[in-house]
């Protein structure tokens, strides 16, 4: 929906460490209840359908990538959200097992794709060039694409 668009754009540099914050409740015995109900939540907001979208991409990230998670909890490294060609992280992970085949089909949008930057480290290349959105500000609260 346009609100969980919104809300991709104004979480864009605090998103990643929410949603970590919501998948730990999940991995730590909180259940897919507690991860749902936190993806809802005021901290982040999206609608219920949106918030599933969202929980399938942290269960199938933690199905696959539960042990770069684990190591990343140990190192207290797990804020290392960067996505360079040769880093694997649990965002690496997450993209490589959940996110075209899983996550983009049910949200039908990614940040990465909608080219907003957001707190995960990328290359320019890994940017979608197309989006021509001079200001999402402008197109989400003002008069439209700048």
């Amino acid at each position: 929906s346009w609100e969980n668009l919104i809300i991709q754009h104004t979480t864009r540099d605090s998103m990643a460490a929410l949603a970590n914050d919501c998948a730990k409740k999940s991995l730590f015995g909180g259940g897919d209840d507690a991860l749902h109900q936190c993806l809802m939540d005021e901290k982040i907001g999206f609608s219920d359908e949106c918030a599933l979208c969202w929980m399938e991409d942290i269960l199938c990230t933690k199905d696959h990538c539960a042990f770069i998670f684990l190591q990343a909890q140990m190192i207290n490294n797990v804020g290392n959200f960067a996505v360079g060609e040769n880093d694997i992280t649990s965002a690496s992970c997450e993209e490589a097992h959940c996110e075209v085949g899983q996550f983009v089909p049910c949200s039908g949008a990614t940040r990465r794709r909608m080219n907003i930057v957001s707190s995960i480290a990328r290359p320019g290349e890994q940017q979608c060039g197309t989006v021509d959105v001079k200001s999402w500000e402008d197109l989400f609260f003002g008069s439209g694409v700048a």
